[in-house]
């Protein structure tokens, strides 16, 4: 097995984990990085962002945005688990979030 950190062996949040094993790639949590960290791109994660994806899949911990916030980034068929209740309460608050008008949305800061 082979395992590689994409991102977060420096940080908090914004984690990117890959198991690999003969050819098949589980990631865990494509998140968000936490305001205040460097920014990094992860477009170039081959099984993942780009190439062959018939072989991955995603497992994402827990719904918090540093481990989810960036699946919408990623390829539709690309299979992604996460725990029942988990993806419950993402639902509902992207719903809510769907209806909130901006001019309410308290802006976010950049340090």
């Amino acid at each position: 097995m082979k395992i590689t950190i994409h991102r977060g062996t420096d940080q908090i949040g914004g984690c990117v984990t890959e198991y690999e094993h003969e050819g098949w790639k589980l990631f865990v949590d494509y998140g968000e990085q936490l305001p205040g960290v460097p920014k990094s791109n992860l477009s170039d994660i081959e099984g993942l962002t780009k190439g062959d994806i018939t072989k991955s899949a995603l497992l994402i911990t827990h719904y918090h945005g540093d481990h989810i916030g960036c699946i919408s980034q990623l390829p539709q068929e690309l299979p992604i688990y996460m725990g029942e209740l988990g993806r419950d309460i993402q639902l509902a608050y992207s719903e809510h979030m769907s209806s909130v008008d901006n001019k309410q949305k308290i802006p976010m800061k950049t340090m």
